[in-house]
């Protein structure tokens, strides 16, 4: 049982109907209490777009949730089969994506250099986040980057986040970096079960 989790999805789901009724389904939580979450849903149901019913109309529904649970900054994303589509969705940044190693679920997400401190976000936290979420682990690159080359700008960016969430050509830094996909609590019928990986 992962105790933080149930609470954010027990909260999500006392305010929007369509995940209590399981129209809706939470398929994976990332958390760091207080502070952010990301939180991404799916549906079976055609003409439901899950993720816009969670945010509601003008985002009341999850800034209620984010009240309850003391400012805490929640993305609610959409799931997507397709890994580089589903990383992307929990990145919340445009750009491209690329499996580099689909045995060790390794991702290299292109953005621009403009974008590239807020694919980490501020101590790296969304893509921490987004790793924890999708279970791929995800180096972020710029349009810049050629090759062995990196380009990363670090204006707004601490050093140790631009270190440990940028590109690495460490095969060492690659292995330590990655991260398994959270199983949802089986007591809760709006929980999409673990798939067997």
């Amino acid at each position: 049982m992962n105790h933080s989790r149930d609470i954010l999805t027990a909260a999500l789901a006392a305010r929007v109907p369509e995940i209590a009724c399981g129209s809706v389904e939470i398929v994976s939580v990332a958390r760091e209490p207080g502070k952010w979450a990301k939180v991404a849903v799916d549906t079976h149901v055609s003409g439901i777009n899950p993720a816009g019913v969670c945010i509601g109309v003008a985002g009341v529904r999850v800034a209620d949730v984010e009240k309850r649970l003391g400012g805490e900054h929640i993305n609610i994303v959409r799931f997507h089969p397709e890994p580089t589509r589903y990383v992307l969705n929990a990145l919340k940044v445009s750009g491209t994506a690329e499996v580099t190693d689909p045995h060790r679920r390794h991702i290299r997400v292109i953005v621009a250099s403009h974008d590239y401190a807020r694919a980490l976000g501020k101590t790296g936290h969304n893509v921490r986040l987004a790793r924890r979420l999708t279970g791929w682990t995800i180096q972020i690159c710029t349009t810049e980057c050629a090759g062995t080359a990196h380009h990363h700008p670090a204006s707004h960016t601490p050093p140790r986040v631009n270190r440990t969430y940028g590109a690495s050509t460490s095969p060492h830094d690659l292995g330590a970096l990655s991260c398994r996909r959270p199983s949802p609590h089986p007591g809760q019928s709006w929980l999409r079960p673990a798939r067997a990986s």
